[in-house]
């Protein structure tokens, strides 16, 4: 029996031994009729795949765009640090960095998860707002702008992410549908020819052919 497509195998090995097929196919008389319905099946994976190549591009962008923001977020709460540091430092009778920084560092803050860093940040600006009319909240613009782009970028990585997982699904729908109709063109096949000729229409799977061994053999 031919060997069928395992479902484990990549798109490339199924539209490359789906290929193969059609250019079998193209060379026994009577077997041109199995070379449509394959070829439909290939246009229908090769548009799936290049959506989800698409979609994959997409995502690895804007988890770029992520981690830039993240590293920006970071250094706006290490800013804002300093400056409440230095705030400490000119006014010593009025010590707030334990009000603003509870930890008196700001690891943990740059430490944190990446999803939830903004969230953690903007506790800063909180902070800073309940001291009422006070000289270090001129300091936090820098650091509420950082927080919203940062949070922007995750939200659209995460909306990418998704539509990157649906045209994978949707890519291994079409994977599934070559399968099948390589197996309808391989009962198709025996139908119009005896099942031994029936074979010779499907490429090997399993193993290098002879002429492949004898090239290798020569090098």
């Amino acid at each position: 029996m031919a060997t069928m497509i395992p479902e484990r195998r990549s798109t490339e090995m199924h539209l490359n031994t789906a290929y193969r097929h059609m250019r079998l196919c193209s060379q026994v008389k009577g077997a041109e009729s199995l070379i449509s319905p394959i070829e439909k099946a290939i246009t229908d994976l090769k548009a799936a795949y290049a959506e989800t190549e698409q979609a994959r591009i997409n995502k690895e962008a804007a988890n770029d765009l992520v981690n830039m923001h993240d590293a920006v977020l970071d250094d706006e709460v290490r800013n804002l640090f300093d400056e409440v540091k230095k705030y400490d430092r000119n006014n010593p009778t009025g010590k707030i960095m334990k009000m603003i920084f509870p930890e008196e560092r700001y690891g943990d803050i740059v430490k944190a998860p990446l999803y939830s860093e903004p969230d953690e940040a903007n506790k800063l600006i909180t902070r800073i707002d309940s001291l009422g009319d006070h000289p270090l909240k001129q300091e936090t613009g820098a650091l509420s702008k950082a927080i919203a782009q940062s949070r922007e970028s995750i939200a659209t990585l995460k909306d990418l992410i998704t539509q990157w997982k649906m045209v994978e699904a949707e890519e291994e729908i079409a994977k599934g549908k070559l399968r099948l109709q390589y197996e309808h063109n391989y009962l198709d096949a025996i139908k119009m020819f005896d099942k031994r000729f029936a074979q010779r229409l499907f490429p090997n799977l399993t193993k290098a052919s002879k002429i492949q061994i004898e090239i290798s053999n020569e090098d």
